[in-house]
């Protein structure tokens, strides 16, 4: 900006300049046809009185008087004398009128010169602007990918976590390879539950852990076209969130409601007591595993 300003600047100086340089080339001129004008016209009076005297010379005769000529010789001196000067001067006004032009020609030449950089500038700066919007794009384009991934992957841990959840409560006495599996899943959320808890604990390291965190969760998975990525906003994941919630509790409930009916079916136990026993309403404050607790202690006392 500073260039451009200095740059608007001398041209603004250049053509005052210039300006100033026209009109006094202007004034030179007129001054310059004034005085040729009045030289002519001694030089023609000067020629009148010489042709004069000439005539009267050759009329009057051969005979003249010492002081007669001696006064002509004078006045020729002096219409030479004045003639020469005359000469002199139209000489220095025509140099100082081809210096007047060589400046003008100059500063021509100078206002040309800065424009032309100044066009040169404009350019250069229009096409960083270009290149810098254009990697904005691509960044943003970027950011859009990886924020639609790291949600998938967040929704994946999420449902696994839920399902182990689930199996814990559906099967408490399970084999002992189905145990071992649901720890080899939880050890491999491990490490992604440690990374999201420092990225939330310390805001400074949070550029370094996502990096490390999308590294983790994007092996061996596809990466999606550019056609399929949308923005995301934190209400729509937040309503997703609460949707997935409430279908999981429905079945849940139906999952429950089934064993139960089983439960009543198979046992020989009396039915009055089996029907007292209702599904808890299970909310957010609520957890599965307290769920879990609650159906068991009831089962208990029955």
């Amino acid at each position: 900006m500073s260039n451009t300003k200095l740059l608007s600047t001398d041209t603004s100086v250049l053509t005052q300049r210039l300006q100033n340089a026209e009109k006094s080339i202007i004034f030179l001129q007129r001054e310059h046809a004034s005085t040729l004008a009045s030289l002519h016209e001694e030089i023609t009076k000067l020629q009148q009185e010489y042709s004069d005297l000439t005539f009267q010379l050759t009329i009057g005769g051969t005979v003249i008087n010492s002081v007669d000529d001696s006064k002509i010789r004078k006045t020729v001196e002096q219409l030479e004398n004045e003639l020469y000067q005359y000469k002199d001067k139209i000489k220095d006004l025509n140099e100082n009128l081809e210096e007047k032009e060589k400046l003008l020609k100059d500063y021509e030449n100078r206002l040309i010169v800065n424009d032309r950089k100044h066009a040169l500038e404009l350019h250069k700066q229009y096409d960083k602007q270009r290149e810098l919007k254009i990697e904005l794009e691509h960044r943003s384009i970027l950011i859009a990918e990886l924020t639609n991934q790291l949600h998938r992957e967040k929704q994946h841990q999420q449902s696994v976590r839920n399902r182990i959840q689930l199996g814990q409560i559906l099967l408490p006495n399970k084999p002992t390879k189905l145990k071992y599996n649901d720890e080899q899943q939880q050890q491999q959320l491990l490490p992604s539950n440690r990374h999201i808890s420092k990225r939330s604990s310390s805001p400074s390291n949070q550029s370094s852990t996502d990096q490390e965190l999308t590294k983790v969760l994007f092996i061996g998975r596809r990466p999606t076209p550019p056609q399929q990525l949308q923005l995301i906003s934190s209400k729509n994941i937040e309503s997703h969130n609460e949707q997935l919630y409430t279908k999981r509790q429905r079945q849940l409930l139906n999952s429950h409601t089934e064993n139960m009916d089983l439960n009543k079916i198979t046992s020989s136990r009396p039915t009055n007591k089996l029907s007292t026993v209702l599904p808890p309403i299970v909310s957010k404050k609520m957890p599965l595993k307290a769920f879990a607790t609650i159906t068991l202690q009831r089962e208990g006392d029955a």
